[in-house]
């Protein structure tokens, strides 16, 4: 019987390591993207309704949305920089 008890008290053991060791790995783990500031805004119900489609569609995160129009902007000015010093 002390046998028996023993082989369960090592299951057990061994259930209670491997629950100890597993790692729960949910979808803002595996999209963690180092992002850590805040930064809060008030928008129009417009917008917001369209950012969240636009994040929704392109199954991306509202801040992607948000940060691929602030890069194309930025490109852009800079083209414009080079443009004008360009001309002078």
């Amino acid at each position: 019987m002390k046998k028996k008890l023993n082989i369960e008290e090592n299951k057990l053991n061994n259930k209670i390591e491997e629950i100890k060791k597993y790692k729960k790995i949910d979808a803002r783990t595996i999209r963690r993207t180092g992002r850590i500031v805040q930064f809060a805004t008030s928008v129009t119900i417009d917008f917001d309704r369209t950012i969240r489609e636009l994040a929704r569609e392109e199954n991306l995160m509202i801040c992607e949305v948000l940060e691929r129009p602030i890069e194309a902007y930025i490109r852009e000015r800079k083209s414009k920089f080079k443009r004008k010093q360009k001309n002078n």
